[in-house]
């Protein structure tokens, strides 16, 4: 579902306009450093790395680590300001992918891309100062974006037990063609 608005949530608006003021004041000066890099850094991979790294910092200082409160006035303001921005905001976008678009404009694709690169730096427990080095060291955006995460012991001996059934099906095929 689309939000052409600001919905009328549970949230105390009035209480949370001078924190929400404090993070847009710190997204702001992200997206003036984002178009500086669009036009003068455009292929330093560096720059953009910095760039988001310092935008998850804000992520997880703005979002993650505040009150619950703090969360729902901040999607509903964020939102609000995409919507002014044009960009089409669906009713299941995370604030993570919010933030992203916010900061880089970039659109739905390229900004699920950076998505799975901060969502693989918290599983990994990459802290945002180190997110730079870390997507050097793994091959970049993409291939970060790209790599699954490593199969879970349960999703191992699912593979397993299918494995089992399989060479037993093909024991009982190979016994009837007898």
């Amino acid at each position: 579902m689309k939000l052409n608005s600001i919905s009328s949530a549970n949230v105390n608006v009035a209480g949370s306009i001078h924190f929400f003021d404090g993070v847009m004041i710190k997204l702001d000066d992200l997206v003036t450093r984002r178009e500086s890099w669009d036009i003068d850094f455009q292929k330093s991979n560096l720059a953009q790395y910095i760039l988001l790294s310092d935008m998850y910092k804000v992520f997880m200082t703005s979002f993650v680590q505040v009150k619950s409160e703090e969360r729902k006035a901040l999607k509903i303001f964020l939102t609000a300001k995409l919507i002014e921005k044009g960009a089409n905001i669906l009713e299941q976008t995370t604030v993570l992918t919010m933030f992203i678009r916010y900061v880089f404009n970039a659109p739905s694709k390229r900004a699920h891309v950076y998505s799975n690169v901060i969502k693989a730096a918290i599983s990994h427990s990459i802290e945002p100062e180190n997110l730079s080095n870390w997507i050097i060291k793994e091959g970049g955006i993409d291939e970060v974006s790209r790599r699954k995460k490593p199969p879970t012991d349960e999703s191992i001996s699912k593979q397993n037990r299918l494995q089992e059934l399989k060479n037993q099906m093909q024991i009982v095929n190979a016994v009837k063609t007898c």
